[in-house]
């Protein structure tokens, strides 16, 4: 008796590399999580690899202990913020998501203007939140509107639509500073972000309809 297997099969077809992908009907509404997620986390991973230079640099603060701290509380603000406005729709998530954001940003470009290390600490405080949200409104979003066969794929879309911009921003930004300096890059990372938050607000504000949130 001869066994046979389609194992030889399976090797003339070769492994293919499925990419992720969500109907059309779907994209409009992933890219009300992404324009916030986008930003909040961007401005999360400038916070979390660039703080430490800009505190040493322009504050005068060597000591790696407050800028670990600072990132700490950056980012219990960021799970915290999710839990305190859970009862919210989609759409105040969203934009409360893009004040923060916009709030960490000034701070940001006021700390590094005024010298003051509690303008930083609130710049972390208000990104952590602006990333939580933006996460946080995306997913209920997600879990909301777009079929359950497809949840997947759009989480991951959702996620590398936010690591995508933070890693290429803050990463340029790296490199900026070197040419010019931490007070100055800091200062244009954050113009360029709330004119990011800005638009991705009018997005939503006028193509975001309250049913769906």
């Amino acid at each position: 008796m001869k066994l046979t297997t389609n194992s030889s099969e399976q090797t003339k077809k070769g492994w293919k590399l499925k990419l992720p992908s969500i109907p059309k009907k779907y994209v409009l509404g992933l890219s009300f999580g992404i324009v916030i997620y986008a930003p909040g986390i961007t401005s999360t991973s400038f916070m979390l690899s660039l703080s430490p230079s800009l505190l040493n640099e322009v504050l005068g603060i060597g000591n790696p202990f407050v800028s670990g701290l600072t990132v700490c509380i950056m980012f219990l603000f960021a799970t915290g913020v999710q839990f305190v406005l859970n009862r919210l729709s989609v759409k105040p998530i969203f934009l409360s998501g893009a004040v923060s954001i916009f709030l960490s940003m000034f701070c940001i470009i006021e700390g590094v203007t005024t010298l003051n290390f509690i303008f930083i600490l609130l710049a972390g405080i208000f990104a952590g939140m602006g990333q939580g949200l933006g996460q946080f409104g995306g997913l209920r979003f997600i879990n909301k509107n777009i079929a359950e066969d497809k949840r997947a794929e759009a989480i991951f879309l959702l996620n590398i639509g936010g690591y995508i911009p933070a890693a290429i921003l803050s990463v340029t930004t790296g490199y900026f500073i070197d040419y010019t300096s931490v007070q100055t890059g800091a200062i244009a990372f954050g113009i360029l972000l709330i004119v990011i938050t800005l638009a991705s607000v009018f997005h939503i504000v006028t193509r975001l309809k309250v049913s769906n949130g």
